[in-house]
Formats: structure tokens, sequence, C-alpha cells
């Protein structure tokens, strides 16, 4: 519970910073120590001095987990008290006083060690357990970004647009719960155009994704646009395409301010191969965004900047 060096310096506490039995007993009382233990103490008895009486009780209280509440209260109100004028009226007063503001002392300087050395441990431990989370969540994440990055290529291997359409629709909510982007909406498939929406931060973001043959171009930019610009001021769009986006539409979305950026599979696959957290991908496509109005930007291109 509690080392020897303190234990001892209690012991020394008890005896000097009263002169009476009395006072000492009541002293005990307000520090909630049980009452089986004091009144196991002969405190009438004039061969029982302070000093058995102080050893007993301290022996009595450090020896159980139980009595862990009193024995920190007893410490406590030791180590605040400060006067000890009362010992001033019995012959060497003087002497008497000057000896339990020593002691009270040195119990408060042990105990303040003790107690960092405690925090300090607890501290310790509980970084190990923040590390231990960590890294399970790590080798968790790891998990789920190899079973991801396996339904993906399946995708790709996929011949029917439909049953693609179907599996990418799941695929894409997966991943995005996969990286606490908390999707939601139903991602209902139109097509192969899926749905839905997500948020990062404080940010809402509306989610348009297609998986079709031909990259995307001015025209489906430009309506996801105007779909993000019927919402809320501060909502962003992030449209998805698998096989890119046309130069041509490109260049003419970006004629106007954008509030959408977008991915394609390249950038899709670097997240599942591990390359770049997707949290911090869309991170830096806003960022990019937001500095030059620029809404393509490949993880490719914008690697290790």
């Amino acid at each position: 519970m509690y080392p020897p060096d303190i234990l001892e310096i209690m012991k020394d506490c008890l005896r000097t910073i009263y002169w009476y039995k009395r006072q000492l007993r009541t002293f005990l009382e307000k520090c909630q120590v049980p009452q089986s233990i004091i009144s196991g103490q002969r405190w009438e008895d004039p061969q029982e001095y302070k000093a058995f009486i102080a050893d007993k009780v301290v022996n009595e209280l450090s020896g159980s987990e139980q009595y862990i509440l009193p024995m920190r209260e007893l410490i406590r109100r030791i180590t605040e008290m400060e006067d000890f004028s009362h010992l001033l009226k019995e012959d060497e007063g003087k002497r008497l006083k000057r000896e339990a503001e020593v002691n009270v002392e040195r119990l408060r300087q042990v105990v303040s060690k003790h107690d960092a050395k405690i925090r300090s441990e607890e501290d310790a431990r509980k970084k190990r357990q923040r590390g231990a989370a960590e890294r399970a969540k790590a080798a968790s994440k790891i998990g789920q970004l190899d079973q991801l990055k396996a339904r993906f290529y399946d995708l790709v291997a996929t011949a029917s647009p439909q049953r693609r359409g179907q599996l990418f629709e799941s695929f894409l909510f997966d991943l995005f719960n996969a990286f606490d982007l908390y999707p939601r909406g139903s991602f209902a498939l139109v097509g192969e155009q899926i749905d839905g929406a997500f948020e990062m931060g404080s940010q809402h973001y509306l989610l348009e994704a297609k998986w079709e043959q031909d990259p995307i171009g001015a025209r489906e930019l430009r309506y996801f646009k105007e779909q993000v610009e019927s919402k809320l001021d501060n909502t962003l769009g992030l449209f998805i395409s698998i096989n890119g986006f046309t130069n041509e539409g490109i260049e003419a979305f970006q004629r106007s301010r954008p509030n959408i950026f977008i991915m394609d599979g390249e950038d899709l696959s670097a997240v599942l191969e591990g390359f770049i957290d997707l949290r911090e991908l869309l991170q830096r496509k806003q960022r990019h965004a937001a500095q030059t109005g620029e809404v393509y930007r490949r993880f490719r291109d914008m690697a290790g900047k």
C-alpha cells in the first residue's frame, strides 16, 4: 500500500503532533480511522505510550487493503496541518512544536515523491495501454484494408456492370466506415451511380461515384456541383470516378468557383494499398482545391508534398 519510509514517518507524526493521548484519539476519529482500530488501543493505560499506539494504529491500517481510504485521509490531514501552537503550552513547548513541524514536513516530502512516482507509473501504464490499443487498431485497419482491397479487385474483374454496381455500393460504404468517415444516406444505386454522404471533422460532404467505361466529362461534374450548391452553405462534394475525368471536362468545370473535389480509381488503389490514409488523402485534396482552385490532383502528383 505505502512504502516503509512513509509508514515510519507517519508514526513519528502521530507521536509528536499532539501531547495528550485523548487529543490523538480525537484526531484519529476525525480522520475516519475505523472505530474497531481506535477502540482496540489501551488509551487509559498509563504504560501505553503514544508511540506504542501510533505504531499499532499505522501497522493495522497498512496491513489491509480495506483500510486504504482511512489511510489516505489520515495522511491528507497530517500533511495539511500547519498550526502546532497547542504544543507551546507544554514544558519544552518550542522543542515539541519544532519536532512536530519537522516530522510533518518530512511526511509531506516523502508523500509528494511517492505520489509523483505513482503518477509516473500510471502515466506509463496508460501510455502502454494506448500503444497496445493503437497497434491493435492498426492491425485491425490492415486487416480491413486487405479485405477491402480483395473486394475492389474482384469488382475490377466483374464483367456485369449491374453486378459490379451492386457490389460497389456496399464496398464504398464499408470503405468510408473503415476510416471513421460516418457514411450515411442510402448510397442508392442508379445505374452504376452511388449517392450518399459522409462527415470529416465538422464538415459535411455529398458523395457521388461512377464506375463507367469512359472518363467523366463536364456535364456530370456541373450536375453534381448544382446538387451540392442546393444544400447548406458549408456542404462540399466528393466525386469518385473509377476511370477518371476528361481534361476538357475538368477545364470547363474549373472556370467557376469549385465546391467539390474529385478522386479516381488510381487514388482509391493508393488507399487500398496502404500508401495513404483515406482521411489524409481527402484532406490534402480539399486543401489543394481550396488553395489553387484545382479539383483534380492525383495522389501520385501530391505524394511527398
